[in-house]
């Protein structure tokens, strides 16, 4: 299966923003999308029809190709292991099952109409995929700490107490920002939205950072938006790009 980054809760809409330097009374973006009509044209739809509804970007370079693949040994400990990890994820309406013992493939499987060529969203993977990738941007030392405000990153930012937010703080789902039930116009605009950046960025805070987890697709957003921004300011190919 091809890895891919999808726009919910990722960098993918990199246009302008306006800045917005009042922390308290922020107001939300509204989505240049009509995403009432765009969440009823959903209806029906699977996990293979990512094209109809999000914006895609496959990782390149990102291949398991090159991996080296080993069978268990039929009636081992591992096959019968492996049998127990499909048939969960056969119950659960898994998609796909990819284990991997030492650096070698011992199974890979799809299912629901999925292939390894075919494209399925990733969802709220992509959280984990960001937070390695931060892991990498210290390793490099593109950014000097996760304790390290967003501010110089987000020029929309430069002027709003907002800047004062750590990447821990985003990354930790601990921005103090406010929460918008999942359904509603707020959160569909970060998945449909023309320029989801600007609905993240948008997000006023209703509390201070780093003290309450409470899990906003906002915070993963503009964590990956200051990344890119980091990157490309050391000289380094974009978050996306």
């Amino acid at each position: 299966m091809r890895v891919l980054l999808t726009a919910l809760a990722t960098a993918l809409v990199l246009s302008g923003c306006a800045a917005n330097s009042d922390l308290s009374s922020a107001s939300p973006v509204t989505p240049k999308r009509d995403v009432a009509a765009v969440a009823a044209s959903m209806a029906g739809t699977t996990v293979v029809d990512v094209d109809r509804f999000e914006f895609t970007a496959e990782i390149a370079g990102c291949s398991i190709d090159a991996l080296p693949v080993s069978s268990p040994a039929e009636g081992s400990a591992l096959a019968a292991a492996i049998g127990k990890a499909k048939s969960y994820s056969d119950s659960a309406n898994g998609t796909s099952l990819l284990v991997m013992v030492d650096g070698k493939i011992v199974h890979e499987s799809y299912d629901r109409g999925l292939t390894a060529d075919g494209l399925t969203d990733s969802y709220s993977m992509q959280k984990s995929l960001l937070a390695l990738t931060f892991a990498a941007a210290l390793d490099d030392e593109v950014i000097s700490s996760l304790d390290e405000a967003v501010a110089p990153y987000i020029p929309e930012w430069s002027a709003d107490a907002r800047g004062r937010l750590t990447f821990r703080n985003l990354l930790n789902m601990a921005s103090g920002q406010k929460a918008a039930p999942f359904g509603g116009e707020e959160s569909l605009g970060l998945l449909w939205s023309e320029d989801i950046n600007a609905v993240a960025l948008a997000t006023p805070s209703q509390g201070p950072a780093g003290q309450q987890f409470w899990y906003l697709n906002s915070n993963s957003q503009i964590a990956g938006y200051a990344l890119d921004k980091a990157l490309k300011q050391a000289g380094k190919t974009g978050y996306i790009d």
